[in-house]
C-alpha cells in the first residue's frame, strides 16, 4: 500500500507542474480505495507508461542528434560553393510581366473569342452581315443573334447550322449488299488477285495525282509502290508549306453531284426574306395547278 500511496503522490506532483507551465487548465485527483486487483492493474499501467516515457525520450534524443550533424553537414558543404551565383526563380518564369498586363491579355484574349462567337451566330442564324462595334451603323443596330434569329433554308439540311458531308467516293457503303448465296469462298486464281490490286492501287494514285493536278503515265506497273510513295511524300510536303493549298485544290476532284449542291447553295444563300416567300408561293401554285390537272384527268 506504500508502494500506492508514492505513486499517487508522484502522480499528483506531475499535474501540478502541467498545470503551472500551463498545458493543462485544471484537474481533480481523489484516490479511491484499493484492493489486490486494483493494486496489480496499477503496478502494470505505472510500469507501461514509464517504459513509453523513456522511449519517447530516447527518439527524441536520436532526432535531436540527427539534425545537428545535418546542419553541420550542411554548412560544410556550403563553405566551398560560396562563390557560386544565387538561384534566382525568375529564371524559370517564362512570362516576365505585371499583373495588370497579365489581366490585360486575358481581358484581350476573352473579348476576341467573344467577338469571334458572334460574329458566328450572326453567319448562321441572322439574315444579315456581321456589323463590328467600330462601324457607324453599329449606333443603329436594336437586335443581336439571340433576338433577331431566323431559320436559314439550306439545301439538303433542316438544321440551324450548316452541315457538312463526307461522301465517300469509294468505300463499303458505296457498295450493295450481297446476296446470301453468293457468300461461298471461292479460291480466286493468282491473275484475278494481282488484277484487282492494280485495280486498287490505280484508284490510289488517281486520286493523288487528281488532288495535286499532276498528269503521269500511270499505266507503268513496275514503278506502282516508287509513285504512291513520291505522291505522298509530296502532299505532306504541300500540307507543310500551307495547309490552305489542299484544300483549294482539292475542290478539283468533287464529285459531280456535290458541284451541283455546292452551286445550289450558292444561288439561295443570297436570298432574302421576300424572295423565300415568293418561292413558296409560286411552288404552291404549281402544285395546285398539278393537281387540279390530275382531278380533270380522273373525272
Amino acid at each position: 500500500m506504500e508502494l500506492c500511496e508514492n505513486i499517487f503522490s508522484t502522480v499528483d506532483r506531475f499535474l501540478k507542474e502541467i498545470q503551472r507551465i500551463e498545458i493543462i487548465k485544471d484537474y481533480t485527483f481523489q484516490p479511491m480505495k484499493l484492493n489486490e486487483e486494483n493494486v496489480r492493474d496499477l503496478k502494470a499501467i505505472v510500469r507501461k507508461f514509464a517504459q513509453d516515457i523513456n522511449t519517447e525520450a530516447a527518439i527524441q534524443d536520436i532526432a535531436e542528434q540527427s539534425t545537428d550533424v545535418d546542419i553541420e553537414n550542411v554548412s560544410s558543404d556550403a563553405e566551398p560553393n560560396r562563390n557560386l551565383a544565387p538561384f534566382n526563380k525568375k529564371n524559370i518564369v517564362q512570362i516576365q510581366v505585371d499583373e495588370n498586363e497579365i489581366k490585360r491579355r486575358i481581358s484581350a484574349f476573352v473579348n476576341r473569342k467573344r467577338k469571334e462567337v458572334d460574329e458566328w451566330n450572326v453567319q448562321e442564324f441572322c439574315s444579315r452581315p456581321y456589323i463590328d462595334e467600330q462601324n457607324p451603323v453599329w449606333e443603329q443596330m436594336d437586335s443581336c443573334a439571340r433576338v433577331d434569329a431566323v431559320f436559314i433554308p439550306r439545301f439538303g439540311s433542316k438544321s440551324h447550322v450548316k452541315v457538312s458531308k463526307v461522301e465517300n467516293r469509294w468505300g463499303p457503303q458505296t457498295q450493295g449488299r450481297h446476296d446470301p448465296a453468293k457468300r461461298i469462298k471461292v479460291e480466286p486464281d493468282t491473275e484475278t488477285t494481282s488484277d484487282v490490286t492494280f485495280e486498287v492501287m490505280q484508284d490510289r494514285l488517281l486520286s493523288m495525282e487528281a488532288h495535286l493536278n499532276l498528269k503521269a503515265d500511270s499505266t507503268i506497273r513496275n514503278s506502282l509502290f516508287q509513285r504512291i510513295k513520291l505522291l505522298e511524300d509530296r502532299i505532306l510536303y504541300l500540307e507543310g508549306i500551307s495547309p490552305d493549298y489542299l484544300q483549294l485544290s482539292g475542290t478539283n476532284c468533287a464529285s459531280p453531284k456535290k458541284k451541283n449542291i455546292q452551286e445550289k447553295e450558292k444561288a439561295y444563300s443570297n436570298w432574302s426574306i421576300d424572295d423565300i416567300q415568293k418561292r413558296i408561293l409560286s411552288l404552291k401554285e404549281s402544285l395546285k395547278a398539278k393537281a387540279s390537272v390530275k382531278k380533270e384527268l380522273v373525272t
